[in-house]
């Protein structure tokens, strides 16, 4: 498929997805399971991406709104108990998100095994108004010589980590761009 592997959503609208498996999947671009872009709020709950692959854009989730979010002091991304397994993407090897100003991530409980190579597993390239991950765990259990992945990406400052666990990494865990004269709120708990 050309953009989203498994699911593509472009429409302005509210996104639950439960309980779902996206494995094997493939994307020319944005995300090699799942994109959704423009949407208002979006949950993702107990799924599980295996080998799913991206040529220019994420292995897992992509997730891109494309406005000025004008829901407050309101979680509008939330990725919460999901299991990432050897995903591999341009941007990002698991989660992707892009062009989505003003958003409030929270991502939890989640597993990422063996996402990727080079690069990073969760990538975050958007002024979003806060980040927060929490309990989730990123291992690498296979190949690790030649591993130069990077844990996580956040080119805004405002990103919380509470209780994670970064098992066999060969490279940085945490790799940020802070802004002068923003907010500067980075946690490590």
């Amino acid at each position: 498929s050309g953009k989203g592997g498994a699911l593509y959503q472009n429409t302005s609208s509210i996104i639950s997805i439960y309980e779902c498996n996206f494995i094997g999947n493939d994307a020319k671009n944005n995300g090699g399971a799942v994109t959704l872009q423009k949407h208002q709020k979006c949950q993702i709950e107990n799924c599980i991406f295996i080998r799913n692959r991206s040529e220019n854009g994420s292995g897992a989730i992509q997730i891109e709104t494309n406005f000025q979010n004008s829901i407050k002091n309101n979680i509008n991304i939330i990725i919460t108990k999901c299991i990432f397994d050897d995903n591999q993407g341009k941007f990002a090897n698991g989660i992707y998100v892009t062009n989505s100003p003003n958003e409030q991530i929270f991502i939890s409980n989640c597993t990422f095994n063996d996402c990727g190579k080079e690069g990073y597993i969760v990538s975050l390239q958007s002024n979003v108004d806060s980040i927060i991950i929490e309990n989730c765990t990123f291992d690498f259990l296979k190949d690790l010589k030649s591993l130069k992945v990077i844990g996580i990406h956040s080119s805004t400052d405002c990103l919380s980590l509470r209780g994670n666990t970064f098992h066999n990494f060969q490279n940085a865990i945490l790799h940020m761009i802070c802004l002068l004269n923003q907010r500067n709120r980075f946690e490590l708990i």
